[in-house]
């Protein structure tokens, strides 16, 4: 539970329990969530944090015994250069893949790439990794991780097959939960594709099975959950309630240290305003 890693992190800083929680809670509340009894609300979660002098990356880095998968390291690299349209930079990760001989990688990047270049990806090429996806009972980081990539370059209802097949199987396997979950961000892309694409039924029912998956302690989670629910009632027929919840998960963001995902969720309000 997270109350052991904030009792860490106090006792790193040779702080008093009194300490963290002062202004905050009383003391005895703190100490029921130090001992895992008590569970916060994301507000007192992030004052006790900025009491702390940390930031929720930093907290989650510590809460991870400060490891982070080389494999996850690159995924959002990739991520990074695609969205900032960095096609060179991209074309150098590609000769390091083919010089390694890593497939799913190299092909992940060749689809941002002729995707950046605004080249139509060749039918087969899609339709190969398609095929592999489909064929996988059990859906591990790497499956889950190239159809996050590629489920914008693919047809919307083959993205829908694909992630109703998966719900009903409910065969993927990740060893992280909440904030560091796969699976979390597979959900939170398709809501975003739906939105895109105008089909608000199913982005609802994906946002529903992401709240029903939330751990008691995922606060950025959660975050993202109160950030939807009020961006689909801004966009159908609530614009000021909606609007309300769109602001508080903007706060909260920024509150948690998390101004870059902050402005990345403006931008996509903005861009569907």
């Amino acid at each position: 539970m997270y109350g052991n890693t904030l009792k860490k992190i106090r006792q790193g800083k040779r702080m008093t329990q009194k300490e963290v929680c002062k202004n905050i809670v009383t003391l005895s509340y703190y100490s029921r969530i130090e001992r895992g009894i008590s569970i916060p609300s994301i507000e007192l979660f992030i004052n006790l944090l900025r009491n702390l002098n940390l930031t929720l990356d930093e907290f989650l880095f510590i809460h991870r015994n400060y490891l982070e998968e080389e494999g996850s390291k690159i995924w959002y690299e990739l991520s990074v250069m695609f969205y900032e349209n960095d096609i060179k930079a991209l074309e150098r990760k590609k000769q390091e893949f083919v010089s390694r001989n890593e497939t799913h990688f190299l092909e992940l990047t060749t689809f941002l790439i002729l995707k950046l270049n605004g080249e139509i990806i060749p039918a087969e090429q899609a339709e190969s990794v398609i095929n592999q996806l489909m064929k996988s009972e059990d859906w591990t980081r790497i499956e889950i991780n190239i159809f996050n990539h590629i489920m914008s370059l693919i047809p919307l209802e083959t993205v829908l097959i694909i992630t109703d097949r998966l719900l009903k199987s409910k065969k993927i396997y990740s060893p992280e939960k909440g904030y560091n979950s796969i699976y979390n961000k597979l959900l939170v892309n398709i809501i975003f594709l739906c939105i895109d694409n105008g089909d608000f039924v199913n982005g609802y029912k994906y946002l529903t099975n992401l709240e029903s998956r939330l751990e008691v302690w995922d606060m950025f989670s959660k975050n993202v959950c109160l950030y939807f629910n009020g961006l689909f009632q801004f966009l159908t027929g609530q614009p000021k309630t909606g609007k309300r919840k769109i602001m508080k998960s903007f706060s909260n963001w920024d509150s948690l240290g998390m101004q870059n995902m902050s402005l990345t969720y403006k931008k996509f309000f903005e861009d569907h305003s």
